[in-house]
C-alpha cells in the first residue's frame, strides 16, 4: 500500500477519506493522560456540569491528531519524506464523546523543493467533520513528498536488501545444517569401534549353576570308578 508521489496531486484535487472514527471517553481520557493534560475541562464530570457544555470536551489534540491520522493512508503513506509544518489549525466546533470524524483533504498548493531534487513540496488542507457535517477541525500544513522515480527507486532498493538479508539468514541456516550433518557422520565410527570390543562372557543364570552343581559329584564319581 502507498500513497501519493508529488506528481499526482494537482491543486483543486480534493479526496474524501473513508474511515471514520467514533471518539470515545476512554480516547479523551487516555489521551489526557498519555500528554499529562489534566484540564477539567476533559477528564471531571462534574465541573464540566458547570460549563457552557455541560459536559467533558473531548481533547482537541486528540482530535487535530485523528484529522491528521486518518489522511495518511490515502495521502502519505510510504511516500512522504517529512511533514515541513502547519500554517493554520483552526477547532470550529467542539466534539464529545459519540461523536464521529471524518476528514477530507484538499490540495492548496504545491512546488518543486528548492533544495533536493528527489522531492516537491505539497499544501494540504485538512478538514475534520463530525456526524452531522460540521466542521469540527481544519488545518493547513506542508509535506515533502517524493517523486515517482525516487519511490521507486527506494523501493527497489528496500526490495533489494529484504532479499540479501532473507538470503543471508538462508547460508547461515545451510551452514549449521551443514555443521551439525557433519558432527553426526563423525560420531558414527566412535560408535562403531566401540562396538569391535571383546564382550565379557554373559554371567550365567542361578538355574544353569544350579544344574551345574548336581553335574559335579556324578563326575567325580565316574573319574574314580575309572580310577
Amino acid at each position: 500500500m502507498a500513497g501519493l508521489c508529488y506528481e499526482e496531486f494537482s491543486v483543486g484535487m480534493r479526496i474524501e477519506h473513508p474511515i471514520r472514527r467514533t471518539a470515545t471517553e476512554m480516547d479523551n481520557m487516555l489521551f489526557s493522560a498519555l500528554t499529562y493534560n489534566c484540564a477539567p475541562l476533559h477528564i471531571d464530570h462534574e465541573y464540566c456540569k458547570s460549563t457552557i457544555f455541560g459536559k467533558p470536551l473531548i481533547n482537541s489534540m486528540f482530535i487535530f491528531a485523528l484529522v491528521n491520522g486518518v489522511i495518511v493512508i490515502d495521502t502519505t503513506i510510504g511516500t512522504t519524506l517529512g511533514n515541513l509544518g502547519y500554517d493554520e489549525v483552526k477547532f470550529v466546533n467542539p466534539v464529545f464523546a459519540g461523536d464521529t470524524i471524518h476528514v477530507v483533504t484538499e490540495v492548496v498548493k504545491l512546488r518543486e523543493s528548492q533544495k533536493r531534487t528527489d522531492s516537491g513540496i505539497v499544501w494540504f488542507r485538512h478538514i475534520g467533520y463530525n456526524q452531522h457535517d460540521e466542521i469540527v477541525c481544519e488545518c493547513t500544513r506542508a509535506g515533502l513528498m517524493l517523486k515517482r522515480k525516487d519511490y521507486e527507486a527506494l523501493m527497489a532498493k528496500s526490495k533489494a536488501a529484504s532479499a540479501a538479508s532473507k538470503a543471508a539468514r538462508a547460508a547461515a541456516k545451510a551452514k549449521e545444517l551443514a555443521k551439525a550433518t557433519k558432527a553426526k557422520a563423525a560420531a558414527k565410527p566412535a560408535k562403531a569401534k566401540a562396538s569391535d570390543k571383546p564382550s565379557k562372557p554373559a554371567k550365567p543364570s542361578k538355574a544353569t549353576q544350579a544344574v551345574k552343581a548336581t553335574q559335579a559329584p556324578a563326575k567325580s564319581r565316574k573319574a574314580a570308578a575309572k580310577g
